[in-house]
């Protein structure tokens, strides 16, 4: 997942990237981007591979799918609601940024070229970052990465606006190269952190689906993302003439804080209790191959000791005379 979401942001940041040496609003241009798309169709009708069952594969003996599977409602299957705020906040945070941030900049004198770096900045950090959140994904417990980094990008959009309104980060003109680094800098973090999230609501939402039907959790899913990328835009515009240009900061912290802590509560509670040890227990060796081979050494030992034949009975002794 992560290998596939680095590649989408390769693509996001060389687009932003081209529109510095191109007029977007070139006819020419416009058509060379379709003509690329129509290519990519092409290639997709190309694969010839076999689409996923829609339908759950795993069943118990009566043909149902686990209770704890999933909770269906129509075609929308949750396995994790913690994995799917998570997929809803990605959406909200990632469409907010890239279609709100760019009218932002503009009211406040930004160039087209500094929003097209902004932007690109924004992308840049989910290529930095994807890979370790994908790392971290597979090593520590998902509920618990997610609340970490919704946190994070509370903390990092809120110290952001801190330094905007203090102008030690700014893309105006006249701004410092000092600012204008430190614009992108957070501008990087941000998206580094908000983009990868998708992902690891992905990872928590499959790793308990148990039995789910894996096709409609990716729907369910991408449908939540692509709620919050609805509802974000629209609850800036909605705000915006109370909280001006930080009206997008306040919506991405309004939403960041109660994930983390749903995430940090989830996490502490669903954590199972450990459970005592018994010293009379035997060792267990720790990786599975470890464990087949002392399973193996145990039945040949016992297969030996069926096969061996019973101990001949001693000799009698003769009676005394």
């Amino acid at each position: 997942v992560s290998a596939y979401a680095w590649c989408t942001g390769v693509a996001q940041v060389l687009g932003q990237l081209l529109l510095l040496q191109v007029d977007g609003l070139q006819v020419g241009f416009v058509t060379v981007l379709a003509s690329g798309f129509n290519l990519a169709v092409v290639l997709v009708t190309l694969t010839r591979t076999a689409a996923p069952s829609a339908r759950s594969e795993v069943a118990d003996a009566a043909g149902e799918v686990p209770a704890r599977a999933a909770s269906l409602i129509g075609g929308i299957v949750v396995t994790s609601w913690i994995g799917a705020l998570a997929a809803l906040h990605s959406g909200l945070v990632s469409t907010s940024v890239a279609s709100i941030l760019p009218g932002v900049l503009a009211s406040r004198g930004v160039a087209e070229s500094g929003i097209a770096l902004a932007i690109a900045s924004f992308y840049l950090g989910r290529l930095v970052l994807q890979m370790p959140v994908g790392a971290l994904t597979d090593r520590m417990d998902k509920g618990l990465l997610i609340g970490i980094i919704a946190a994070l990008i509370a903390g990092v959009t809120a110290l952001g606006s801190v330094l905007v309104l203090a102008d030690v980060a700014a893309l105006s003109e006249g701004a410092s190269p000092a600012g204008r680094g430190v614009f992108l800098l957070i501008a990087a973090l941000l998206g580094g952190l908000a983009m990868p999230l998708f992902a690891v609501g992905n990872s928590l939402a499959f790793a308990r689906s148990a039995g789910a039907p894996p096709v409609q959790l990716a729907t369910t899913l991408l449908l939540f993302w692509s709620a919050g990328s609805v509802v974000g835009p629209t609850i800036v515009a909605v705000i915006g003439p109370i909280f001006g240009v930080y009206a997008l900061s306040v919506v991405i912290v309004a939403a960041s804080i109660p994930l983390a802590a749903l995430a940090f509560l989830g996490a502490a509670v669903g954590k199972p209790a450990a459970r005592p040890v018994s010293p009379t227990l035997n060792d267990v060796p720790a990786s599975s191959l470890a464990f087949a081979e002392s399973v193996a050494v145990i039945e040949a030992a016992a297969a030996g000791e069926a096969l061996r034949p019973p101990p001949a009975a001693p000799p009698a002794r003769a009676a005394p005379t």
